[in-house]
């Protein structure tokens, strides 16, 4: 397996700022990801606090459909 250097991984003041550069840069420049292991976090709480997500939404093609409609779809 050929061995490539990874950068050093930067470090952030505030969440935003990591937000924004982990939207803007690509993880496997940073991270080995082949070694990777899971972990446990046992002492984690569960929280009655509610999060969304959004996902885009891919047709069968490959192309994004960001309005969530196939526009292009006859039926």
């Amino acid at each position: 397996m050929k061995s490539t250097k990874k950068k050093p991984m930067p470090e952030f003041r505030a969440e935003a700022e990591e937000r924004t550069f982990w939207s803007e840069n690509d993880s496997t420049q940073f991270i080995e990801w082949r070694t990777a292991a899971r972990q446990k976090f046992p002492q984690l709480k569960p929280t009655l606090r509610t999060i969304s997500s959004r996902l885009p939404r891919f047709d069968d093609r490959g192309s994004q459909d960001p309005g969530g409609t196939d526009k292009g779809t006859a039926e």
